[in-house]
């Protein structure tokens, strides 16, 4: 009976015959298979398993294991993960902390620390626009990361006043590409649909970096019909773009002239 087995199990692979020895079938058939068979489950995890559905819930988590003071001290953490907690935290305390933050944006003895109070803030969102006027101060700042943080913390509170149209404007003409993206971004979150704005992210279809071509085409777009002068500039680049580039122009435009699919 094992020969039998045994024959059947040979398998010829080219010209070679792989042989299983009788007693290795044996062990296989009465050991191993056995084992391998799923267990089923047992106690509650038996209920559970029978439950149509188990749906999975979420809670939010709570940061009251220190005050507020503490939280705004780890700010200035050299780990970018306890900063982040550290922002949440603020955050959940609500936007009474936003003035304790502004002052710490103007204190520029601590940069990481006024950094991450510009982030801070900016996760407020609208609730921060008491905090404005020092977060277009620091897009002033003489390192691009600070005026980086600036702007895209400006867009996040979205306050299309002239004054931050005027920053971000002219925040689009910055000598790093990053802080251009970020600025181009923050206008088309702001609506900052002023002629001065339109005309600026009209410009910057053709910057050198195409991150900053893409967050124009964007921004253009969340302007909607407010943006009907760049539609020149947004045909040219969805005809001459890169294909990225012609989908989001043709998007825009979409937008911009209410028309679906506008011909370029």
């Amino acid at each position: 009976m094992l020969q039998k087995y045994w024959r059947r199990l040979s398998q010829d692979v080219g010209h070679r015959v792989i042989k299983v020895s009788p007693f290795v079938f044996v062990v296989f058939t009465v050991f191993v298979v056995p084992s391998c068979r799923p267990m089923p489950p047992m106690g509650e995890d038996a209920k559970e398993s029978r439950r149509p559905s188990r749906r999975t819930e979420f809670r939010e988590v709570k940061y009251t294991d220190k005050t507020p003071e503490e939280w705004r001290e780890l700010l200035g953490h050299p780990n970018p993960q306890v900063r982040d907690h550290a922002i949440d935290a603020l955050v959940q305390y609500g936007p009474d902390q936003v003035p304790f933050l502004a002052k710490m944006v103007e204190d520029r003895s601590k940069p990481t620390a006024r950094m991450a109070a510009i982030r801070a803030l900016g996760a407020f969102g609208p609730r921060a626009a008491a905090a404005v006027p020092v977060i277009v101060a620091a897009l002033q700042d003489q390192t691009w990361d600070g005026r980086d943080v600036a702007a895209e913390s400006l867009g996040f509170i979205g306050q299309a006043s002239p004054d931050v149209e005027r920053a971000l404007c002219e925040a689009l003409k910055d000598g790093d590409e990053r802080v251009r993206m970020a600025a181009a971004r923050a206008l088309g979150r702001c609506r900052a649909a002023s002629q001065e704005a339109v005309k600026v992210l009209a410009a910057a279809l053709k910057d050198a970096d195409p991150n900053v071509q893409m967050a124009a085409v964007e921004a253009l777009g969340e302007l909607g019909p407010a943006a009907q002068s760049a539609v020149p500039q947004l045909e040219e680049l969805a005809r001459q773009g890169t294909p990225v580039l012609q989908a989001t122009a043709q998007e825009a435009l979409s937008r911009i002239t209410g028309r679906k699919n506008a011909p370029p």
